[in-house]
């Protein structure tokens, strides 16, 4: 008995020792950048356009109406957070909140902070983010939109509003810091007379690939890029995205 409680403890030294190791050393991302991002009208508009149509932030980052077609925004909410995601809502493993990301909830973000979580999936207080949150696509994004969205969501009305505190399931809660990005490498602007290569870029910062390719346990069926099948759990109903490959009978050929 002496015997197996020596190695007992030392099996718990070196778990502990372990995780504490594991704990330190992720989410592994670079520093934020020191920037200070200018709020010209021009990024601010661009930085709206995206936001609310590309990449979609206001969507998630609001309070929606579910009790209505396609669950509208309530008007005042836009940037408050506070929408949940579970097993139920989204089919996340745990629980999730969207974060206020008007001035009221980011105020203490520098704009390197700021971008560094949106394009990385780290916050400022070093907290791995689920990738919901798209940062794998945002970290494709130029310099300039990167910056135009920063510019735009210092712009929000500020609205007061605590959020609650994400929890995982085991192990999702150790995998997601594995996830983050090492540094954000702005993508070089695309030509916008090629408008392949733009809709490329568009299509990728949009995530257009995540939500209309199947997924099982969380991975891209390999070979079903935009083929659709995406199921989306909402409250009272499952919503499954649309092929949009060229496939003439099940597809968008026709």
């Amino acid at each position: 008995l002496k015997v197996l409680g020596i190695i007992f403890g030392a099996i718990v030294v070196v778990l502990v020792g372990a995780v504490g190791y594991f704990n330190l050393k992720f989410p592994d991302v670079d520093p934020a950048p020191v920037i200070t991002v200018e709020r010209t009208p021009g990024r601010i508009a661009r930085g709206q356009y995206l936001a609310n149509h590309v990449t979609i932030c206001i969507d998630c980052h609001s309070i929606r109406d579910w009790e209505k077609f396609a669950g509208p925004i309530i008007a005042g909410t836009e940037g408050k957070g506070g929408e949940v995601f579970n097993e139920q809502i989204g089919g996340v493993p745990g629980e999730i909140f969207s974060a206020n990301i008007t001035p009221a909830g980011i105020g203490d973000y520098t704009d390197g902070e700021l971008l560094r979580s949106f394009t990385t999936g780290v916050t400022k207080h070093n907290r791995a983010l689920f990738p919901l949150m798209p940062y794998l696509s945002f970290n494709n994004l130029t310099q300039e939109d990167a910056y135009s969205i920063v510019a735009y969501i210092r712009s929000l009305p500020p609205v007061e509003n605590k959020v609650g505190e994400a929890r995982l399931n085991f192990p999702l809660n150790f995998i997601v810091k594995t996830m983050p990005r090492k540094s954000f490498v702005p993508k070089p602007p695309p030509d916008k007379s090629d408008t392949v290569a733009y809709g490329l870029y568009v299509s990728t910062i949009a995530s257009c690939a995540h939500c209309h390719t199947p997924a099982v346990k969380g991975e891209p069926v390999p070979g079903m890029d935009f083929a659709g099948g995406f199921e989306f759990l909402f409250p009272g109903r499952t919503v499954r995205s649309l092929n949009i490959t060229p496939d003439a009978k099940t597809g968008i050929g026709s």
